[in-house]
């Protein structure tokens, strides 16, 4: 039988000289292909790259902290418990190249920094201590982050988020992706997230904000937020209650607010994609956020139909074939190994 973690770790030696290698520069277009098929061919293999980029990024926090500590009290405590590992995997890569044995060394240093759940002790830490964070995940794969304060966010697939908590107010910006937040509610310290050219501001609530090519779309499950363009020049403002749902375009405008239906809001936290008499382009476009393999509507006659149904995340695969078969369509590939649906002949 193989043993678990000697997979595990090498995995994490594949992952790290993977990562190394992007430190270098941007990838030719065959490695980066060559990196996509490894993300690919597990879940795993996605999961343990998107940790050693997460701990590479809080590498970088932990040198920004040490360089303005001396400029905020209290500062250098937040960052303290990192800087021996920090300290170690740069000395080893600025004293040898990219081989087996520095990505292995990687994979210790990095392994323990990963399995290392940093829970700073508020009780006596600094009253103006600001606690940073960044939090991503890839195509296809769901994370839920506990931030300082207690409050819960879980992260959709292809998300990005940065946080930042300070004894005055919490903040989170949404780069790109969707959230959903379950908030501590604290009057005294405002939660506030911003998408784009939005912000919602929250005291104690259960919601959703979700970034995309149009603008951003607010969804709420329990409580109140307030929805508001960041444009100082407008007092666009709309306070959505448990079941309401508001989109806010590119523009800076927003919508009319809507009520949602909860169950198909906020099924992928458990895993779920619901259709409900969804046009065709709308299904493909929402398939397209789970999978780095992108998949090109080609037959405009199909682009009516609707689907129907309640699919998991983890069996995309089946979901297509579904899709396929419902309205009647053919299935191939490009020479980047997309997916392209054409209309049967």
């Amino acid at each position: 039988m193989t043993n678990r973690r000697n997979i595990d770790e090498r995995i994490a030696e594949e992952a790290s000289t993977w990562l190394l290698r992007t430190q270098d520069g941007p990838l030719s277009r065959d490695q980066q292909r060559e990196l996509d098929k490894w993300l690919s061919l597990s879940d795993t293999h996605a999961s343990v790259y998107a940790s050693l980029q997460e701990t590479w990024d809080m590498m970088a926090l932990v040198e920004l902290g040490q360089e303005h500590a001396a400029n905020r009290d209290g500062l250098r405590s937040l960052f303290e418990p990192f800087r021996p590992v920090y300290q170690r995997i740069m000395v080893s890569l600025k004293s040898a190249k990219i081989t087996g044995v520095v990505a292995a060394g990687l994979v210790l240093f990095v392994m323990v920094f990963v399995n290392f759940e940093f829970q700073p002790n508020t009780d006596n830490a600094p009253s103006d201590v600001a606690f940073a964070q960044r939090y991503e995940t890839l195509p296809g794969i769901q994370e839920t982050a506990t931030l300082q304060d207690g409050s819960a966010i879980t992260l959709n697939t292809d998300t990005k988020i940065t946080t930042q908590l300070t004894p005055t107010e919490r903040e989170v910006d949404l780069v790109k992706g969707e959230a959903y937040f379950k908030v501590v509610h604290n009057p005294d310290r405002p939660f506030v997230v911003t998408a784009g050219e939005y912000k919602v501001t929250v005291l104690g609530t259960e919601f959703s904000v979700q970034k995309n090519s149009k603008g951003v779309e607010v969804k709420v499950s329990s409580g109140r937020v307030s929805v508001e363009t960041r444009d100082t020049n407008t007092s666009d403002t709309v306070v959505l209650v448990g079941g309401d749902t508001i989109s806010g375009f590119s523009e800076g405008r927003l919508g009319q607010v809507e009520k949602l239906d909860p169950i198909a809001a906020f099924a992928w936290r458990e895993g779920l994609i619901v259709f409900d008499n969804t046009p065709l382009r709308a299904v493909i476009s929402e398939l397209n956020r789970y999978q780095k393999r992108q998949i090109l509507m080609r037959c405009e006659s199909a682009t009516e139909e609707t689907i129907s149904g309640v699919f998991r995340v983890d069996s995309l695969e089946e979901t297509i074939d579904t899709v396929i078969t419902s309205a009647s369509l053919v299935a191939g590939f490009t020479s980047d190994s997309s997916m392209v649906l054409l209309c049967k002949p």
